[in-house]
Order: structure tokens, then C-alpha cells, then sequence
């Protein structure tokens, strides 16, 4: 006997408990399922983001650091522009090859991230004004935030 149930999309049958010979076709459903997921869903250590999620602005402190919250974090400095922690930015990532992406809000109330952090690998500083932008992602062996590419 099998079951019908929806997977994106599709109804699919799949076996009951106890039944025999569904090997391709169950390897078939979870190659699905997992394409599904890895196209709509990031993980940050035990925390799962839908990818493209977008924070809320977060308002950074001089010598703060920024937390993850989101797949793509919107910052803006508090009262004027602001330089991020310089040893760490950004909160150390939890998986490898997760990714950030970081966009300024404002052109007066900059935020500046420095290449020379401790926990950021980067092709120079960058100042994130309105709209300006620089995607991360995380090497867990080397514990750093790496560039990927910006927009300003």
C-alpha cells in the first residue's frame, strides 16, 4: 500500500511502513526533497533562515559587532557613520560555506567594515551606504567571513 502525499508541488506515492522494493523511487523523492530545501533554506548552526530573508534595519554602534539574524542584514549607523568592531564585524558563522550578505541603509549614517578584521577576509574596506552591498561567505577552517563580491 503507499500513501499519497505532496511534495512541491507533485503528488508522489510512498510506501507504508514495512514495504519492500521502493529504493529508486524513495532515493528519487529524497533527491527532490533535498534540492527543495537547499533552493529555499540556509542553516546557521542549529538555525534555519529561508534564504533571501531580509532583516529589519539594525542600527550599529561604533565598535560594535553585527549579529545574524537574517540572510541579508540591513545596517545603518547610529547618529553618523560608524566602523565595526575591527577584530570582529561580524559574529563568527556556525557552517561553512553559509552565506551573508550585508547592505547599507543610508548615506549620511554610514557603516564601515575593515579588511583588516580578524574574522573577515575582504578586498579592502568597505563603507555601506544606501544600497551599498558586500555578500560573505563563512570558511569555517579558517574561522573568517570571506568576500564574494560588493556593490557600491
Amino acid at each position: 500500500m503507499t500513501i499519497a502525499k505532496t511534495l512541491f508541488g507533485s503528488t508522489v506515492n510512498v510506501p507504508e511502513d514495512d514495504e519492500e522494493g521502493w529504493g529508486a523511487q524513495v532515493t528519487s523523492y529524497n533527491e527532490s526533497l533535498i534540492d527543495g530545501l537547499d533552493a529555499v533554506a540556509a542553516i546557521n548552526g542549529s538555525v534555519h533562515y529561508p534564504k533571501g530573508t531580509v532583516s529589519t534595519a539594525q542600527t550599529m554602534a561604533a565598535a560594535s559587532t553585527l549579529t545574524r539574524t537574517a540572510h541579508k542584514m540591513l545596517v545603518v549607523g547610529s547618529g553618523g557613520a560608524v566602523t565595526l568592531n575591527t577584530t570582529t564585524p561580524i559574529t563568527n558563522g556556525a557552517t561553512a560555506g553559509e552565506e551573508l550578505i550585508v547592505t547599507g541603509t543610508d548615506d549620511t549614517n554610514t557603516v564601515t567594515i575593515q579588511s583588516t578584521a580578524t574574522n573577515a577576509k575582504m578586498n579592502g574596506d568597505i563603507i555601506l551606504k544606501d544600497g551599498d552591498s558586500i555578500k560573505f561567505y563563512w570558511e569555517a577552517a579558517g574561522s573568517t567571513w570571506n568576500e564574494e563580491g560588493r556593490s557600491n
